[in-house]
């Protein structure tokens, strides 16, 4: 049984939502990225004001993984092989991989590929 997922932008956003799809999610180990946070962050900021996005951003921020020279090595071989990916995808798509888990995504972009787990 898996344990641990790097949850995507699109996995922490459905997660702070409440979606039903990601409730087997709860309690699995969450490993994400600082510019995962932001992008949530900022939705947050400007949907539902600083306090709730600072709250979320203290609660999340423990989860994140600091990048190293392969990561980035990696993540930029990932662009180039699927341009239409955001740099933070290919940023947590190559952290996924370094630390084998699968990468959560709802992203329909990444249905199909290898260490995924696709949710929609």
């Amino acid at each position: 049984m898996v344990t641990a997922y790097f949850f995507d932008t699109s996995a922490l956003t459905e997660q702070v939502r409440r979606n039903p799809l990601y409730q087997p999610y709860v309690g699995a180990t969450i490993i994400t990225t600082q510019l995962n946070l932001f992008d949530v962050y900022y939705w947050l900021v400007k949907d539902f004001g600083l306090d709730i996005a600072n709250r979320f951003l203290e609660n999340y921020y423990p989860f994140t993984k600091n990048l190293n020279l392969k990561t980035i090595q990696k993540a930029a071989q990932i662009k180039r092989l699927h341009p239409q990916f955001s740099n933070t995808n290919c940023i947590g798509y190559a952290v996924a991989n370094q630390l084998k888990i699968p990468f959560l995504t709802g992203d329909s972009a990444f249905h199909g590929m290898d260490g995924i787990e696709f949710v929609k």
